[in-house]
């Protein structure tokens, strides 16, 4: 047996998500009252500050929880890390609850199953890139900017490579060396740069996604500035 200890959203989940399942419930076949039956148990489990479990009750909370929250939004995990960028508030709900589900599952799994990764990581890391005050970059002659860097902090932060015919899937942070840039400036400077090369020449995949971000970047600056 296992001692867990949920916390109120969690344990809303929970109780949802055991809602949903008795829903399908339907009928008068011995199996639906002996699982209704295990379902009271588990119920009466939660209501207690420390829930204690047997592995069995931990999988049927872990298939309840998957069969509420996570399987009908299972196109959300195909979502590339530009795409979250321009996530609109009711999908950041969603993905709030989502969250709360898998981190109920990861109480329920056992010490070596692998945990799940909760969305709020990535959207924690976007929201600060976007605030981001500095970028390197490296520009040619005619005023293509190939490559850059989005600065988080002194040492760390996201590399592009504005060559890609495609937008990137993930902003991954890693070390950055100034060095290996021409140039720094602030990221309207760069954006500015990027719309007089966009006049004359055709941006690639990456530097449209690239200046989707810096739009993204002084927009979320000038409601701060605002608010």
């Amino acid at each position: 047996m296992k001692l867990i200890e949920f916390n109120t959203k969690e344990k809303e989940a929970l109780y949802q998500s055991i809602t949903e399942r008795k829903r399908q419930c339907t009928g008068d076949m011995d199996m639906y009252k002996t699982h209704l039956e295990k379902l009271a148990e588990i119920e009466k489990s939660l209501s207690l500050p420390l829930v204690t479990l047997s592995p069995l009750q931990r999988a049927t909370l872990i298939g309840c929880l998957r069969e509420a929250f996570i399987y009908p939004n299972e196109d959300l995990w195909s979502l590339s890390e530009h795409q979250l960028l321009f996530r609109d508030e009711a999908l950041t709900d969603k993905l709030i609850q989502i969250d709360v589900a898998l981190s109920a599952i990861n109480k329920l799994k056992k010490k070596n199953e692998r945990k799940s990764r909760l969305f709020v990581d990535t959207l924690n890391k976007l929201d600060a890139l976007l605030k981001t005050k500095q970028v390197y970059y490296s520009i040619t002659g005619n005023g293509k900017i190939y490559k850059a860097a989005i600065v988080l902090d002194k040492q760390m932060g996201v590399r592009l490579h504005l060559d890609s015919f495609q937008a990137p899937n993930q902003y991954v942070l890693e070390k950055l060396s100034k060095r290996n840039y021409m140039k720094q400036a602030a990221p309207g400077e760069v954006l500015s740069l990027l719309d007089q090369y966009s006049q004359e020449y055709q941006l690639t995949k990456s530097q449209e996604a690239f200046k989707e971000f810096l739009e993204l970047a002084l927009d979320r600056r000038t409601e701060l500035v605002n608010s």
